[in-house]
Protein backbone atom coordinates (compact mmCIF):
# COMPACT_ATOMS: atom_id res chain seq x y z
CA UNK A 1 0.00 0.00 0.00
CA UNK A 2 1.31 3.42 -0.95
CA UNK A 3 1.83 5.74 2.02
CA UNK A 4 0.80 9.33 1.34
CA UNK A 5 2.59 12.23 3.00
CA UNK A 6 0.49 14.84 4.78
CA UNK A 7 1.68 18.25 5.95
CA UNK A 8 -0.01 19.92 8.91
CA UNK A 9 1.05 23.57 9.02
CA UNK A 10 1.02 25.60 12.23
CA UNK A 11 1.47 29.35 11.86
CA UNK A 12 1.52 30.45 15.52
CA UNK A 13 1.43 29.42 19.17
CA UNK A 14 -2.36 29.17 19.39
CA UNK A 15 -3.13 27.02 16.36
CA UNK A 16 -0.25 24.68 17.30
CA UNK A 17 -2.17 23.78 20.44
CA UNK A 18 -5.51 23.57 18.65
CA UNK A 19 -4.04 21.14 16.10
CA UNK A 20 -2.56 18.78 18.68
CA UNK A 21 -5.35 16.19 18.68
CA UNK A 22 -5.29 15.92 14.89
CA UNK A 23 -1.48 15.74 14.80
CA UNK A 24 -1.46 12.90 17.32
CA UNK A 25 -4.22 10.93 15.59
CA UNK A 26 -2.73 11.17 12.08
CA UNK A 27 0.79 10.48 13.33
CA UNK A 28 -0.50 7.23 14.85
CA UNK A 29 -1.90 6.02 11.50
CA UNK A 30 0.52 3.87 9.53
CA UNK A 31 -1.28 4.61 6.26
CA UNK A 32 0.01 8.19 6.34
CA UNK A 33 3.40 9.82 6.79
CA UNK A 34 2.93 13.01 8.77
CA UNK A 35 5.20 16.03 8.68
CA UNK A 36 4.33 18.99 10.93
CA UNK A 37 5.53 22.31 9.55
CA UNK A 38 5.81 24.83 12.35
CA UNK A 39 6.33 28.53 11.72
CA UNK A 40 8.16 30.29 14.57
CA UNK A 41 8.07 34.08 14.78
CA UNK A 42 11.57 35.41 15.54
CA UNK A 43 10.13 38.37 17.43
CA UNK A 44 8.21 36.18 19.87
CA UNK A 45 10.59 33.19 19.67
CA UNK A 46 8.48 31.13 22.04
CA UNK A 47 8.71 27.34 22.07
CA UNK A 48 5.81 25.79 23.98
CA UNK A 49 7.45 23.47 26.51
CA UNK A 50 4.04 22.31 27.80
CA UNK A 51 3.58 20.25 24.61
CA UNK A 52 5.61 17.05 24.26
CA UNK A 53 6.65 16.69 20.62
CA UNK A 54 6.61 13.04 19.51
CA UNK A 55 6.19 13.52 15.76
CA UNK A 56 8.37 14.70 12.86
CA UNK A 57 8.59 18.48 12.74
CA UNK A 58 10.25 21.02 10.52
CA UNK A 59 10.58 24.52 11.98
CA UNK A 60 10.56 27.62 9.77
CA UNK A 61 11.78 30.74 11.61
CA UNK A 62 10.65 34.05 10.14
CA UNK A 63 10.59 37.77 10.84
CA UNK A 64 7.56 39.91 11.61
CA UNK A 65 6.72 43.20 13.25
CA UNK A 66 3.62 45.10 14.29
CA UNK A 67 5.23 48.40 13.25
CA UNK A 68 7.79 47.54 10.52
CA UNK A 69 6.14 46.33 7.30
CA UNK A 70 9.50 45.69 5.65
CA UNK A 71 10.31 43.12 8.32
CA UNK A 72 6.94 41.41 7.90
CA UNK A 73 7.29 41.30 4.11
CA UNK A 74 10.80 39.88 4.46
CA UNK A 75 9.35 37.28 6.80
CA UNK A 76 6.94 36.10 4.13
CA UNK A 77 9.86 35.61 1.75
CA UNK A 78 11.70 33.64 4.44
CA UNK A 79 8.68 31.35 4.87
CA UNK A 80 8.32 30.92 1.12
CA UNK A 81 11.93 29.95 0.51
CA UNK A 82 12.06 27.25 3.19
CA UNK A 83 8.58 25.91 2.49
CA UNK A 84 9.37 25.51 -1.21
CA UNK A 85 12.36 23.35 -0.30
CA UNK A 86 10.17 21.23 2.00
CA UNK A 87 7.58 20.69 -0.73
CA UNK A 88 10.25 19.44 -3.11
CA UNK A 89 11.88 17.27 -0.46
CA UNK A 90 8.80 15.50 0.96
CA UNK A 91 6.24 15.78 -1.88
CA UNK A 92 3.09 15.92 0.26
CA UNK A 93 -0.25 14.96 -1.26
CA UNK A 94 -2.32 17.01 1.19
CA UNK A 95 -1.63 20.13 3.25
CA UNK A 96 -3.81 20.81 6.30
CA UNK A 97 -4.02 24.40 7.57
CA UNK A 98 -6.10 26.10 10.23
CA UNK A 99 -7.53 29.59 10.44
CA UNK A 100 -6.66 32.89 8.91
CA UNK A 101 -3.10 34.04 9.63
CA UNK A 102 -1.40 36.10 6.90
CA UNK A 103 1.56 33.69 7.00
CA UNK A 104 -0.68 31.13 5.28
CA UNK A 105 -0.57 33.14 2.04
CA UNK A 106 2.86 31.73 1.19
CA UNK A 107 1.72 28.21 2.05
CA UNK A 108 -1.43 28.18 -0.07
CA UNK A 109 0.13 29.92 -3.06
CA UNK A 110 2.94 27.36 -3.29
CA UNK A 111 0.49 24.50 -2.79
CA UNK A 112 -1.64 25.79 -5.66
CA UNK A 113 1.35 26.16 -7.97
CA UNK A 114 2.48 22.63 -7.04
CA UNK A 115 -1.02 21.19 -7.55
CA UNK A 116 -1.17 19.97 -3.95
CA UNK A 117 -4.62 19.81 -2.35
CA UNK A 118 -5.36 21.91 0.73
CA UNK A 119 -7.68 21.07 3.62
CA UNK A 120 -8.78 24.14 5.57
CA UNK A 121 -10.00 24.07 9.17
CA UNK A 122 -12.16 26.89 10.60
CA UNK A 123 -13.34 28.49 7.38
CA UNK A 124 -16.66 30.30 7.13
CA UNK A 125 -16.07 32.46 10.20
CA UNK A 126 -16.23 36.25 10.32
CA UNK A 127 -13.81 38.59 12.11
CA UNK A 128 -14.64 42.03 10.75
CA UNK A 129 -12.08 43.83 12.89
CA UNK A 130 -9.02 42.25 11.28
CA UNK A 131 -7.48 41.47 7.89
CA UNK A 132 -7.80 37.84 8.96
CA UNK A 133 -11.31 37.90 7.52
CA UNK A 134 -10.07 38.38 3.95
CA UNK A 135 -7.18 35.97 4.39
CA UNK A 136 -9.50 33.27 5.71
CA UNK A 137 -11.65 33.56 2.61
CA UNK A 138 -8.59 33.46 0.35
CA UNK A 139 -7.50 30.22 2.03
CA UNK A 140 -11.01 28.80 1.60
CA UNK A 141 -11.03 29.61 -2.12
CA UNK A 142 -7.68 27.84 -2.48
CA UNK A 143 -8.79 24.73 -0.58
CA UNK A 144 -10.41 21.50 -1.77
CA UNK A 145 -11.61 20.24 1.63
CA UNK A 146 -13.27 22.42 4.26
CA UNK A 147 -13.77 21.64 7.95
CA UNK A 148 -16.02 24.16 9.71
CA UNK A 149 -17.02 24.50 13.35
CA UNK A 150 -20.78 25.05 13.18
CA UNK A 151 -23.79 25.23 10.88
CA UNK A 152 -23.68 29.01 10.45
CA UNK A 153 -20.09 28.77 9.20
CA UNK A 154 -21.06 25.91 6.87
CA UNK A 155 -23.93 27.89 5.38
CA UNK A 156 -21.82 31.02 5.00
CA UNK A 157 -18.97 29.17 3.32
CA UNK A 158 -21.44 27.45 1.01
CA UNK A 159 -22.69 30.83 -0.17
CA UNK A 160 -19.13 32.05 -0.64
CA UNK A 161 -17.88 29.05 -2.63
CA UNK A 162 -21.07 28.15 -4.49
CA UNK A 163 -23.07 24.94 -4.88
CA UNK A 164 -20.30 23.08 -6.72
CA UNK A 165 -18.21 23.05 -3.53
CA UNK A 166 -20.98 22.45 -0.98
CA UNK A 167 -20.29 18.69 -0.80
CA UNK A 168 -16.71 19.43 0.27
CA UNK A 169 -17.76 21.43 3.34
CA UNK A 170 -17.92 19.34 6.53
CA UNK A 171 -19.23 20.50 9.92
CA UNK A 172 -16.89 18.97 12.54
CA UNK A 173 -16.47 21.49 15.38
CA UNK A 174 -13.25 23.09 16.58
CA UNK A 175 -10.42 20.54 17.12
CA UNK A 176 -9.02 22.42 20.12
CA UNK A 177 -12.04 21.47 22.22
CA UNK A 178 -11.26 17.79 21.77
CA UNK A 179 -7.66 18.32 22.81
CA UNK A 180 -8.87 20.09 25.97
CA UNK A 181 -10.99 17.03 26.84
CA UNK A 182 -7.92 14.81 26.44
CA UNK A 183 -5.49 17.01 28.37
CA UNK A 184 -4.57 16.63 32.05
CA UNK A 185 -4.93 20.22 33.19
CA UNK A 186 -2.94 21.62 36.09
CA UNK A 187 -4.49 22.48 39.45
CA UNK A 188 -4.89 26.05 40.67
CA UNK A 189 -2.27 25.27 43.35
CA UNK A 190 0.24 24.24 40.67
CA UNK A 191 -0.59 27.37 38.68
CA UNK A 192 -0.16 29.55 41.77
CA UNK A 193 3.32 28.11 42.19
CA UNK A 194 4.23 28.62 38.52
CA UNK A 195 3.09 32.26 38.35
CA UNK A 196 3.84 33.25 41.98
CA UNK A 197 0.31 34.58 42.43
CA UNK A 198 -2.58 33.36 44.58
CA UNK A 199 -4.86 31.78 41.98
CA UNK A 200 -7.06 29.89 44.45
CA UNK A 201 -9.70 32.65 44.38
CA UNK A 202 -11.07 34.93 41.63
CA UNK A 203 -8.50 35.98 39.04
CA UNK A 204 -8.57 37.50 35.55
CA UNK A 205 -6.95 36.39 32.29
CA UNK A 206 -6.34 38.64 29.31
CA UNK A 207 -5.15 38.39 25.71
CA UNK A 208 -5.33 41.40 23.40
CA UNK A 209 -4.52 41.26 19.68
CA UNK A 210 -4.30 44.00 17.02
CA UNK A 211 -7.41 45.24 15.23
CA UNK A 212 -5.81 45.66 11.83
CA UNK A 213 -8.90 47.33 10.34
CA UNK A 214 -9.13 49.98 13.08
CA UNK A 215 -7.33 53.27 12.35
CA UNK A 216 -7.94 54.39 15.94
CA UNK A 217 -6.54 51.21 17.45
CA UNK A 218 -3.58 52.81 19.22
CA UNK A 219 -5.94 55.02 21.23
CA UNK A 220 -8.18 52.03 21.89
CA UNK A 221 -5.21 49.95 23.06
CA UNK A 222 -4.14 52.70 25.44
CA UNK A 223 -7.70 52.88 26.80
CA UNK A 224 -7.85 49.11 27.24
CA UNK A 225 -4.54 48.76 29.08
CA UNK A 226 -5.17 51.80 31.26
CA UNK A 227 -8.54 50.35 32.23
CA UNK A 228 -6.90 47.04 33.19
CA UNK A 229 -4.31 49.00 35.18
CA UNK A 230 -7.09 50.35 37.41
CA UNK A 231 -8.75 46.99 38.17
CA UNK A 232 -8.86 46.33 41.92
CA UNK A 233 -5.44 44.91 42.85
CA UNK A 234 -6.97 42.16 44.96
CA UNK A 235 -7.74 40.35 41.68
CA UNK A 236 -4.65 38.77 40.12
CA UNK A 237 -4.30 39.63 36.42
CA UNK A 238 -2.39 37.42 33.97
CA UNK A 239 -1.87 38.68 30.43
CA UNK A 240 0.08 37.40 27.42
CA UNK A 241 1.45 39.22 24.39
CA UNK A 242 -0.70 39.75 21.31
CA UNK A 243 0.09 38.73 17.73
CA UNK A 244 2.62 40.68 15.68
CA UNK A 245 0.12 41.94 13.10
CA UNK A 246 0.87 45.15 11.14
CA UNK A 247 -0.69 48.10 13.02
CA UNK A 248 2.04 50.77 13.01
CA UNK A 249 3.09 50.57 16.69
CA UNK A 250 4.44 48.08 19.22
CA UNK A 251 1.35 46.76 20.99
CA UNK A 252 3.25 44.48 23.36
CA UNK A 253 5.61 47.25 24.48
CA UNK A 254 2.60 49.43 25.24
CA UNK A 255 1.07 46.58 27.22
CA UNK A 256 4.24 45.98 29.21
CA UNK A 257 4.95 49.67 29.87
CA UNK A 258 1.42 50.20 31.17
CA UNK A 259 0.65 47.05 33.14
CA UNK A 260 4.09 46.66 34.73
CA UNK A 261 2.90 49.48 37.02
CA UNK A 262 0.17 47.24 38.43
CA UNK A 263 0.84 44.92 41.37
CA UNK A 264 -0.54 41.35 41.47
CA UNK A 265 0.05 41.09 37.71
CA UNK A 266 1.89 38.60 35.49
CA UNK A 267 2.90 39.56 31.93
CA UNK A 268 4.41 37.04 29.53
CA UNK A 269 5.13 36.24 25.91
CA UNK A 270 2.91 33.15 26.08
CA UNK A 271 1.60 30.85 28.81
CA UNK A 272 1.99 27.69 26.76
CA UNK A 273 -1.07 25.76 25.64
CA UNK A 274 -1.53 23.42 28.61
CA UNK A 275 -0.91 26.19 31.14
CA UNK A 276 -3.30 28.51 29.30
CA UNK A 277 -6.12 25.97 29.21
CA UNK A 278 -5.45 25.20 32.87
CA UNK A 279 -5.69 28.90 33.70
CA UNK A 280 -8.95 29.15 31.72
CA UNK A 281 -10.36 26.25 33.73
CA UNK A 282 -9.99 28.27 36.96
CA UNK A 283 -10.09 31.93 35.86
CA UNK A 284 -13.22 33.84 36.78
CA UNK A 285 -13.15 35.70 33.48
CA UNK A 286 -11.05 36.42 30.42
CA UNK A 287 -11.01 39.90 28.92
CA UNK A 288 -9.65 40.92 25.52
CA UNK A 289 -10.34 40.14 21.88
CA UNK A 290 -9.02 36.63 21.33
CA UNK A 291 -11.22 33.96 19.77
CA UNK A 292 -10.45 31.72 22.75
CA UNK A 293 -12.93 33.80 24.75
CA UNK A 294 -15.68 32.71 22.36
CA UNK A 295 -14.55 29.14 21.65
CA UNK A 296 -12.64 27.58 24.56
CA UNK A 297 -13.54 29.75 27.58
CA UNK A 298 -17.23 28.66 27.67
CA UNK A 299 -16.09 25.02 27.43
CA UNK A 300 -14.07 25.53 30.64
CA UNK A 301 -16.56 27.58 32.65
CA UNK A 302 -14.87 30.97 32.23
CA UNK A 303 -16.83 34.18 31.66
CA UNK A 304 -15.70 36.33 28.70
CA UNK A 305 -15.60 40.08 28.12
CA UNK A 306 -14.94 40.46 24.40
CA UNK A 307 -13.84 44.03 23.67
CA UNK A 308 -13.79 46.03 20.44
CA UNK A 309 -14.43 44.87 16.89
CA UNK A 310 -11.86 42.16 16.22
CA UNK A 311 -14.35 39.31 16.66
CA UNK A 312 -17.32 41.12 15.12
CA UNK A 313 -19.48 38.67 13.17
CA UNK A 314 -18.57 35.51 15.10
CA UNK A 315 -21.20 33.58 17.01
CA UNK A 316 -20.99 33.53 20.81
CA UNK A 317 -22.85 32.01 23.73
CA UNK A 318 -24.45 33.27 26.93
CA UNK A 319 -21.15 33.33 28.85
CA UNK A 320 -19.86 36.16 26.64
CA UNK A 321 -20.49 39.89 27.00
CA UNK A 322 -19.36 42.05 24.07
CA UNK A 323 -18.44 45.69 24.80
CA UNK A 324 -16.83 48.66 23.09
CA UNK A 325 -13.32 49.70 24.09
CA UNK A 326 -14.19 52.43 26.54
CA UNK A 327 -13.59 52.58 30.25
CA UNK A 328 -17.24 52.74 31.34
CA UNK A 329 -18.43 49.73 29.31
CA UNK A 330 -15.46 47.62 30.32
CA UNK A 331 -15.83 48.51 34.02
CA UNK A 332 -19.57 47.77 33.92
CA UNK A 333 -18.87 44.34 32.42
CA UNK A 334 -16.14 43.63 34.98
CA UNK A 335 -18.47 44.58 37.83
CA UNK A 336 -21.24 42.40 36.35
CA UNK A 337 -19.10 39.25 36.15
CA UNK A 338 -17.02 39.75 39.30
CA UNK A 339 -20.23 39.92 41.32
CA UNK A 340 -21.36 36.55 39.92
CA UNK A 341 -20.27 33.04 40.75
CA UNK A 342 -18.05 31.30 38.21
CA UNK A 343 -19.98 30.14 35.16
CA UNK A 344 -21.65 26.72 35.42
CA UNK A 345 -21.75 26.40 31.62
CA UNK A 346 -19.40 23.76 30.20
CA UNK A 347 -20.30 23.92 26.51
CA UNK A 348 -19.27 25.90 23.45
CA UNK A 349 -21.19 26.92 20.32
CA UNK A 350 -18.10 25.72 18.42
CA UNK A 351 -18.59 22.01 18.97
CA UNK A 352 -18.74 19.23 21.52
CA UNK A 353 -15.12 18.10 21.53
CA UNK A 354 -15.52 15.27 19.01
CA UNK A 355 -13.70 16.37 15.86
CA UNK A 356 -10.56 14.47 14.88
CA UNK A 357 -12.20 11.20 13.79
CA UNK A 358 -14.65 13.14 11.60
CA UNK A 359 -11.74 14.92 9.91
CA UNK A 360 -9.76 11.71 9.41
CA UNK A 361 -12.77 9.98 7.87
CA UNK A 362 -13.04 12.76 5.27
CA UNK A 363 -9.29 12.59 4.59
CA UNK A 364 -9.48 8.81 4.11
CA UNK A 365 -12.30 9.26 1.59
CA UNK A 366 -10.31 11.97 -0.17
CA UNK A 367 -7.37 9.62 -0.77
CA UNK A 368 -9.67 6.79 -1.87
CA UNK A 369 -11.15 9.05 -4.54
CA UNK A 370 -7.83 10.55 -5.69
CA UNK A 371 -5.32 8.69 -7.84
CA UNK A 372 -1.61 9.41 -7.42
Amino acid sequence: MKINTIFIVSTNRSDYGLLQILIKKIDFLTRYKLKVIRLINNELSFIDKTIKVEWDEEIIPYSSSSFDNQKSLSGLLEIGKVFADLLLKYEPKLIIVLGDRYELLQIISQALISNIKIAHISGGEITLGAIDDKIRNMVSFASSIHFVAHKEAKDRLGLLLGKRESHNIHEVGEPGLEEIKNTNLKSNYELSEIYKLDLTDKFILSTFHPETNNRNFKNDAETFFNTLLKIDNRYPLLISFGNNDPIGFDLNKLMKDTLSKRSNTYICNSFGQVNFWSLLSYAHLIIGNSSCGLVEAPFLGCWTIDVGNRQNGRIFGKTVKRVAINQREINDALLYFLNKKRSEVRSSPYGNGITSNLIIKVIDNFFKNESY
